[in-house]
């Protein structure tokens, strides 16, 4: 069963990430943020983040992230629906199903996700790439740390105006949903890259999606 929006959002509200993860995982508090070793792969330095503020965790070894409701299907190996139920027993929230038209945006809602993921890998390789020299450069005249370029994901989108189109076309994406997500755009003689010869730093709504 698929869940209203609205009262996803209520559920992840009411969850305090912090103290839910804390009972899977040891947490030490960093500033406004807490860190311990990823239960998700076999690690000695913590590289997992967790973001009261923001509502999401973030591995920075593995890449897994997500909100609580991602941690806890990760956790106990749950579907999203009783990861949801479980939740929002715990927190006192009432469940409605979703509405056919909030299943429609959710649908394309997660389309983007999916083109931004695919998006943001394609410039994170790209910087390591030959192409990305000179970005490489920039980040060294910065004193952007190694730790640095992997915490935040940067990333270089190279002079190339169908790089990422045809990245995104490879792993399936459909480019009319990558436009719309401000990934491409589109002109007369099809879909080019929007952004070029740039350093790339994604960003992450409050459920930790690019």
């Amino acid at each position: 069963m698929r869940y209203d929006r609205d009262v996803l959002r209520e559920v992840r509200a009411r969850t305090d990430i912090a103290s839910f993860i804390g009972q899977y995982v040891p947490l030490k508090k960093r500033g406004n943020d807490f860190v311990g070793l990823c239960p998700f792969h076999a690690e000695k330095t913590p590289s997992f983040h967790v973001h009261p503020d923001r509502g999401f965790f973030k591995c920075f070894g593995c890449g897994a992230g997500g909100d609580a409701i991602t941690f806890l299907q990760r956790s106990e190996n749950l579907g999203f629906g009783d990861a949801v139920r479980t939740l929002a027993a715990k927190v006192g929230v009432e469940l409605a199903p979703e509405t056919p038209n909030a299943a429609r945006a959710r649908s394309e809602r997660e389309a983007i996700y999916d083109a931004n993921r695919v998006a943001a890998a394609y410039f994170a390789r790209m910087l390591g790439d030959e192409r990305g020299a000179a970005a490489r450069a920039y980040c060294r005249q910065r004193e952007f740390s190694a730790a640095v370029l992997e915490r935040f994901a940067l990333g270089y989108a190279p002079d190339s105006w169908s790089g990422l189109v045809a990245e995104l076309e490879s792993n399936g994406v459909d480019l009319a949903l990558a436009a719309k997500a401000g990934l491409v755009k589109a002109g007369q003689r099809g879909y080019y890259d929007f952004y070029r010869n740039r350093l790339m730093v994604p960003t992450y709504s409050t459920t930790g999606e690019v």
